[in-house]
């Protein structure tokens, strides 16, 4: 087989590892019509969908608007004035994420943080669950199982059993 590189034939025995593995990435975008998700950068973004994603990550990371559990992409999206399928828009295009995978994805990371924490030992997962702005424990279970591979539970019992024994080796 020959592969295309910058106008140049070039043989698969020529090609270094990283070459074949870009080439079979397009093969396979283009055999399943992937579209590439498009990076956080200004040549693919318009200034203005560069000013909303910075402040939507500056609301989300700052603010900490994730942990309203009633927080949907209508009241999100009214915050920029936009639609909320403008939002949308924006948010897979460019983050590669729908909405809420992108708002769950702070959530998770706000669990992780209160599941790993000595301090809340005495908090029940679904004590966290709330606090991390989830109000479904079945999305809360799913999308934590999605991005960590394991259970809450699972996941404070690791942390924790870690966490004493990187104490008991000082």
């Amino acid at each position: 087989m020959i592969f295309i590189n910058k106008l140049n034939y070039i043989s698969p025995n020529e090609m270094t590892s990283l070459q074949v593995e870009k080439n079979l990435f397009i093969s396979h975008i283009l055999a399943h019509k992937i579209r590439p998700v498009q990076q956080d950068n200004q040549d693919s973004l318009s200034k203005i969908d560069l000013l909303r994603i910075k402040k939507l990550k500056q609301l989300m990371e700052v603010d900490k608007l994730y942990l309203d559990s009633e927080l949907t992409i209508e009241k999100l999206a009214s915050m920029f004035d936009i639609s909320p399928r403008t939002l949308s828009s924006l948010i897979n295009n460019h983050l590669g994420k729908n909405y809420n995978e992108f708002t769950n994805c702070y959530r998770i990371m706000a669990a992780k943080s209160l599941l790993e924490s000595s301090l809340n030992n005495d908090l029940s997962v679904i004590e966290i669950m709330y606090q991390s702005g989830f109000n479904s424990k079945a999305t809360f279970y799913k999308y934590f199982k999605k991005m960590v591979n394991s259970s809450p539970s699972s996941y404070r019992k690791y942390h924790k059993h870690n966490k004493v024994r990187g104490d008991n080796n000082n």
